[in-house]
């Protein structure tokens, strides 16, 4: 029985990175595979470590000590000053011998160390990375430790293109064994209905509630401006995470009765019934499941230009896209809402885009990839 070790650097309970490598768990059970999870700390309440358990996915905890993770997890000498980290790392894989480890990464380096560990005990590796970040650049005494590791592994996985070219760009060279392969989205056979508009438009802002990654607090400072206020025009915060206080007291702070913050939807697709377009402020993104996920329910968007955004999202046609800045957010914003009569037209459209480039399911291609490098 073929063995596959998936190892993930979200320090969190569970992360957005993590829902490409599975989604593709059912298809390789389904083939016989053997499957690990190996990821910090994992929570035995959280209802996807407990479903992936009830599949019958081996659960192993790396470490419990989230400081000490967090603090390994950069790229500064890892693979020399975690001696104690990466032996305990040495001993897991050794113990389990997998057939393959498919490394599951937050951002384009922070899981390295443990592509490294797999490739000093001469097991096969995949990387799967979700963003890269432009400001994030590795230490010139890591690039030839990153560049080896990258180099030596099966595959390199990017959900975006834009994540593939800043890799390459910190590493100072390309990558022959990468490619792309876009997060998942789940399909409808038809967009959902179009929203009553007749007491205003309603946009949802849906993410992790992380100022220094979703720039939430750059949205509040365009909704503060006078023209805002004055339009029929409101934001609905949907998520959860660690700047939730600071969201609602900054809302309190502008005075915005426009905007307001609520819980977390489990079930991304059923935000749509109640909104009209989405809206993202981010500074960083890999390729974010919410724009599939509006795009998939026939919603049109209002993004700036972060991560692989605009790969989806074409300016203009399917949405709006701005620069990643506070006047570049308002200027996309501004262009949604002289066309606002165009918006389910766009929806629509949406929806079509998304079927077309997901014709053939990303689990699909991800099992493909891990099944023929498991051989």
């Amino acid at each position: 029985m073929k063995h596959i070790a998936f190892i993930t650097s979200i320090a969190d309970t569970w992360g957005g990175s993590e829902e490409l490598w599975s989604r593709t768990v059912p298809l390789l059970l389904r083939q016989g595979y053997k499957l690990s999870l190996l990821r910090v700390d994992p929570d035995p309440q959280h209802p996807r470590i407990a479903a992936l358990r009830a599949m019958g996915v081996e659960i192993i905890a790396i470490r419990s000590d989230r400081s000490l993770f967090r603090k390994f997890s950069r790229t500064s000498t890892l693979h020399r000053t975690c001696n104690d980290y990466q032996r305990h790392l040495e001993v897991l894989l050794h113990e389990l011998s997998p057939d393959l480890v498919v490394v599951s990464q937050g951002v384009n380096f922070d899981g390295m160390v443990y592509a490294y560990v797999a490739m000093q005990l001469g097991i096969p590796y995949i990387t799967l990375a979700n963003k890269a970040v432009e400001i994030a650049w590795p230490l010139s005494g890591e690039l030839d430790y990153l560049r080896a590791t990258t180099a030596r592994a099966r595959k390199n996985i990017f959900v975006s293109r834009h994540a593939l070219e800043i890799t390459e760009m910190q590493l100072c060279r390309k990558l022959d064994n990468a490619l792309v392969v876009h997060p998942p989205v789940s399909l409808r056979p038809a967009p959902l209905p179009w929203p009553d508009a007749g007491t205003g438009l309603r946009l949802a802002c849906v993410g992790r509630f992380y100022f220094l990654d979703k720039g939430q607090d750059r949205l509040l400072r365009v909704l503060a401006q006078d023209k805002w206020r004055s339009r029929p025009l409101s934001v609905a915060f949907i998520g959860k995470g660690e700047d939730q206080r600071a969201l609602k007291d900054l809302i309190t702070y502008f005075g915005l009765s426009s905007a307001s913050v609520e819980d977390h939807v489990p079930d991304g697709a059923a935000i749509w019934n109640d909104y009209h377009a989405l809206i993202l402020s981010s500074h960083f993104e890999g390729l974010p499941i919410v724009l599939l996920e509006a795009m998939a329910a026939g919603r049109t968007a209002i993004v700036t230009d972060a991560g692989g955004c605009k790969e989806m999202l074409e300016d203009q046609r399917l949405g709006f896209v701005g620069a990643p800045t506070v006047a570049g957010l308002d200027e996309a914003l501004e262009r949604a809402w002289q066309q606002q009569s165009r918006w389910q037209e766009m929806g629509l459209e949406c929806f079509q885009a998304v079927h077309a480039a997901f014709s053939r399911p990303s689990e699909q291609i991800l099992f493909e990839i891990i099944d023929n490098q498991a051989l």
